[in-house]
């Protein structure tokens, strides 16, 4: 008995000891863990849980933020390396999930000058020693991992107003965007966090485009306890434990049509999609098929196709749309899908359609928005049965290396503001882009991918004015004037490329006050972030297709909006 107790006591201490040394570890490493729950209008949103350390003498922070609300319910990671004192950035690194694919962007520090690549899709951004000023550190006035470091560099001995150098990546499109930040030291404070009263210093963050951000941290280690920014109604606080964010799918439900879900095939692949389906007794219907914009978009495509296959079906349309390859619950993986692999999914869904006994066969129409007006002109200038093609914020070219200077200048101006040394890097961008694109340059690790070189080729192989020379069935092309995504001067060059080509049934509405989206986002209490249409938009529509499709009319249909505000030619 007593070696028992003996063995019990030596097996005690030898976990005391363990426990302590393991504490030990943890100090030497400086491993720290923040969570922080993430308000927008002071409605619970999110969370950004955050990992500081010190390994192999370099002091790293990681950070995943979560939005369960978001409208690609979006997961971002990131991850910033310092040198051990955190003086001196090393180099950044995030990775963005939305619907289950992934973008990613990656900076390097190289003493003068930074490096930059950025993944997204089929496209890719690239720029070799990119000027900075100074020494910087990464900061996004909404991610929380980015405000320690700089509050760890202010010198609260000199106090007042010091400036840092920083960068941001706004898009894996565009290189970071250098920005100073000034910091000011209000004065000792006490706020309340977890129901605690908590001692703290408040510093003021002033951004370059004049937002401010009140920050709160600890008074010892400079933790951050709080962030407020009144002008975008951002809140992060420091939390104890994680509260779950009821989540609610946008629908748009009427008695006048039923919803099917439905999956078919293409190849080997299983495609989940839904069917609206008019209820009124007047089969079969006329059909369209609906295309989505670039990315992993599911068959809602962020509510738009939500809004566009509710009101049709309500008015005697059949309307089918369905998940991208390897999105929501389609079969297959989104990050090897190529141009090539869409078109056969596309077609797949015509011949899908056809087989429906609620669809008229003679009778059936395809409608793109973004970069689906690419996919719209294909299959109804390959496909004969396509009877019309509706294109909606359409682009004039689909390959991502053929961004033009003007259209990036342009962009910049209205979402960032004119920079002309930044515009210069952006414009250099594009060029170095280019030239990888082509072979040439020294970005090895982007050629070593064959799966993603793949599906660059794949995208420059298609020209989408010429597409539409095969084009013959009517078109209505609808543009927001304030499109800065697809500009509407590249409806103006769709019109030309189809005139050219003989189709004299084109219609054109363009809308002054809508951009890309064509409609506004809405946050509503726990339902999902999503694009509500413009009415105006939905009956321009409705209109064209009743009279280029002959739909039979119902009576009892529920009001639409009226086409207001528009250009039509």
């Amino acid at each position: 008995m007593k070696k028992i107790y003996l063995y019990l006591a030596i097996i005690t201490i030898m976990s005391v000891l363990l426990l302590v040394l393991s504490f030990f570890y943890i100090d030497r490493q400086g491993r720290q863990t923040f969570l922080y729950a993430i308000y927008y209008d002071n409605v619970p949103s999110g969370y950004e849980k955050i990992d500081r350390y010190l390994i192999e003498n370099k002091l790293i922070y990681k950070s995943l933020v979560e939005f369960p609300r978001s409208m690609l319910s979006r997961k971002k990671t990131q991850k910033i390396r310092f040198s051990a004192n955190g003086k001196e950035f090393i180099d950044y690194n995030e990775e963005i999930t939305e619907n289950g694919a992934k973008s990613t962007a990656y900076i390097r520090n190289l003493g003068d000058a930074v490096s930059f690549l950025g993944i997204s899709n089929a496209a890719f951004t690239c720029l070799d020693r990119m000027s900075v000023r100074g020494n910087f550190t990464i900061f996004n006035k909404k991610a929380v991992v980015t405000y320690a470091p700089l509050a760890r560099r202010y010198n609260f001995k000199k106090r007042g107003e010091q400036f840092f150098n920083t960068m941001a990546i706004i898009s894996p499109d565009l290189p970071p965007v250098p920005a100073v930040v000034s910091i000011t030291a209000i004065g000792k404070d006490i706020i309340t966090i977890n129901d605690k009263k908590v001692k703290c210093e408040n510093l003021i963050f002033e951004l370059e485009n004049g937002d401010l951000a009140s920050v709160w941290i600890t008074s010892a280690f400079r933790n951050i306890l709080m962030i407020k920014i009144p002008k975008c109604g951002f809140k992060a606080v420091l939390s104890v434990s994680r509260e779950s964010i009821p989540v609610e799918e946008y629908v748009n439900e009427s008695d006048l049509y039923a919803e099917k879900e439905l999956v078919f095939k293409s190849g080997d692949i299983s495609l989940n999609g839904a069917l609206s389906v008019p209820t009124a007794k007047k089969e079969p219907y006329p059909a369209l098929l609906l295309i989505w914009d670039k990315g992993p978009s599911d068959k809602n495509a962020l509510g738009i196709f939500t809004d566009i296959a509710s009101i049709l079906a309500r008015n005697g349309y059949c309307v089918l749309r369905f998940d991208k390859r390897g999105v929501g619950k389609s079969q297959g993986f989104f990050s090897t899908y190529d141009q090539a692999e869409e078109i056969e999914d596309l077609k797949s869904a015509v011949q899908f359609l056809k087989s429906l006994p609620e669809v008229d066969k003679d009778r059936i129409g395809v409608l793109g928005y973004g970069e689906g007006g690419f996919y719209a002109a294909y299959l109804a200038g390959a496909i004969s049965d396509i009877r019309v093609c509706v294109f909606l914020a359409a682009g004039a070219t689909m390959d991502p290396l053929k961004n033009n200077a003007k259209k990036i200048t342009d962009w910049i101006k209205n979402n960032i503001g004119d920079n002309p040394q930044y515009i210069e890097s952006a414009v250099k961008a594009l060029s170095q882009t280019k030239e990888i694109s082509m072979g040439q340059g020294d970005w090895t690790t982007i050629e070593a991918s064959s799966v993603f070189t793949k599906k660059v080729k794949t995208y420059g192989s298609y020209d989408m004015l010429e597409v539409l020379k095969e084009v013959k069935a009517p078109v209505l092309i609808i543009h927001g004037k304030n499109d800065r995504i697809n500009l509407p001067e590249e409806s103006k060059e769709i019109e030309s490329a189809l005139s050219k080509s003989g189709n004299n049934s084109v219609t054109s509405t363009y809308f002054n006050d809508l951009d890309h989206l064509l409609g506004q986002m809405v946050k509503t209490g726990n339902i999902k972030e999503h694009i509500e249409v413009a009415p105006a938009v939905t009956q321009t529509i409705l209109s064209w297709l009743d009279e280029n499709l002959t739909t039979p009319k119902i009576a009892d249909t529920e009001p639409l909006g009226s086409a207001t505000n528009a250009t039509t030619e």
